[in-house]
Formats: structure tokens, sequence, C-alpha cells
């Protein structure tokens, strides 16, 4: 038939369109008349067997794309079961977390409610000891300054009967002053009359005792005999003779360990170069002054 531009095989995109262009030859058919009667039955004869190819092939595609959705289906349902369980094992974990964090709140809430609870009775504990305190501390103010009133009173009474004690004091001491001040020019008038007859008598007597002594040393003599004695003062006796001599730089092992600085009189034993020199060469030096008869 000139009138149908059949494509075959039919391509899956295109199985609707062939099927309304048949059916639309079919209607144009039917509407001419019995001259083309044969021409209806060819477009009807290849109109049924598009038909039935459409059909077939439509059949086909359906079977196969049902099996590709089912083999989708189960491969997303694979996916979305897998997905809901991981989903619900964090949501399960989730849960546990916010049940054991929201435990923790509670339990933290209620100790902070028993905290306040504590704190409230605390509160109102030291708000009672603070009134307590305030009373008492107002009672003992005022009994301070009932004690602080009677004892200014006191100290005034204790003023004045001192002051009434320092006045007779006063005048008693100023009586007793003046008589022991006559008492004193007497006795020192006394003392003096006293001291000069005394001092008088003790210079005699003194002098005395100083010609005395100096008679007795005029007496004095040194014994007979020869005999020396070690020079003092820079002169001898009478009837002795001075005789001196010394060696210098006598040589020692140490000055510090044999030798021990003295002077008797005119008369020395030392070191040459000190008795604290740790060197070497230690010399000694030795002074002798007598006085001889």
């Amino acid at each position: 038939s000139s009138g149908i531009n059949a494509e075959w095989p039919l391509r899956p995109g295109t199985v609707y369109q062939h099927v309304l262009c048949c059916t639309a030859v079919l209607v144009l058919c039917n509407l001419q008349g019995g001259a083309e009667a044969q021409r209806r039955r060819i477009g009807s004869d290849l109109l049924m067997a598009s038909m039935q190819d459409s059909i077939s092939l439509l059949t086909e595609l359906t079977t196969d794309q049902a099996d590709k959705i089912a083999s989708l289906t189960e491969d997303q349902a694979d996916k979305i079961a897998s997905l809901t369980k991981d989903q619900a094992d964090k949501i399960a974990s989730l849960t546990t977390m916010m049940t054991t964090k929201l435990d923790e709140a509670r339990e933290e809430i209620g100790q902070l409610k028993r905290d306040l609870s504590s704190s409230q009775s605390k509160i109102a504990q030291l708000e009672n000891g603070t009134a307590l305190f305030h009373n008492e501390t107002k009672i003992g103010i005022e009994e301070l300054k009932n004690n602080l009133s009677s004892s200014q009173s006191k100290m005034a009474q204790f003023k004045n009967e001192t002051m009434v004690a320092m006045d007779e004091l006063k005048s008693e001491l100023a009586e007793n002053l003046e008589e022991k001040r006559a008492e004193l020019v007497n006795a020192t008038s006394s003392m003096k009359n006293e001291s000069e007859a005394g001092m008088e008598e003790l210079k005699s007597e003194l002098s005395n005792d100083i010609e005395d002594l100096a008679a007795k040393l005029d007496d004095i003599s040194w014994p007979e005999g020869s005999y020396c004695v070690l020079g003092s003062g820079g002169s001898c006796p009478a009837g002795f003779t001075r005789i001196q001599g010394y060696i210098y730089t006598i040589y020692t092992a140490s000055s510090a360990s044999y030798l021990r600085a003295a002077t008797f009189g005119d008369s020395s034993i030392g070191c040459r170069r000190g008795c604290s020199y740790t060197g070497t060469n230690h010399n000694a030096d030795l002074k002798i002054v007598s006085c001889c008869k």
C-alpha cells in the first residue's frame, strides 16, 4: 500500500506511533467507496499484521522492562534495606546516647535541685543567725553604752577625788620640804664644821707618817759583799757600777717555736724580725744591763 510508510522492524520508540498510523489508515479506508474495496482489504491486512507485530514487540518490551524494573527494585530494596539498617543503627546509637545524656542531665538537675534546697536552707539559717547576731549586738551595744556612762561617772568622781588628794599632798609636801630644807641646812653646816676639823687632824697625821717613812728610808742600805743586780731606770744605786752587754742576730731554728720575747728592767731578749716571722734565717737579740759592786 502506497499510503502506508511502514518501517520494519519497528523501533521500540515508535510502536505507539505505528499503531496510531494504522488506525488512521483503517478509518480512511472505511470512508472510501466500493471501488476501493480491494485496496481496503489490503490495508486492513497490513494493518492487522502491523498491529500484531506491534503487540508482540510491546509484550517483549514490557517483559524486559518488568525484569529490569524488578532487578532495579531488588537492588534499590537492598540498598534501601542497607541504608535503613545503617540509619536504624545510627538512630539506636543516637537514641542510646541521647538517653544517657538525658539521664545525666536529669541527675545533674536533681543534684542542682538538692544543692539549691541545701543553699536555701543555709541561707535561711544564715538569715536567722544574722538576725540573732544583730539582736545580740544591739543588746551588747546598749550594755556597753550603759557601762561606758557608768565608767565616765566613776572616772569623773575619781578625778575629783584625785585632784583633792593631790592638793592635800602638795600642801603636805610643801610643809615637809621646808622642814627638811631647814634640817638639811643645819646638817650641812654641822658636817662642814666637822669635816674641816677632821681634815686638819688628818693632815697632821699624814705629815707625821711621811716624816717617819722618810727617816726609815734613809736607814735602808744594800747588803755587804760583791754581787750584781739587773739594772732598771737607766742608773744604778749609790755604790754600784752599771755594766751592760749584748749579742745580736743569734741564729735559731724557728722564732715561734724556740724563742719568747721578754723584758727585765733595762735587759731584754727578743726576735730580730719579730717572733711571728715564718720565713728562713730566724735570729734572736739578747741584751743584759746590770748594776754591780
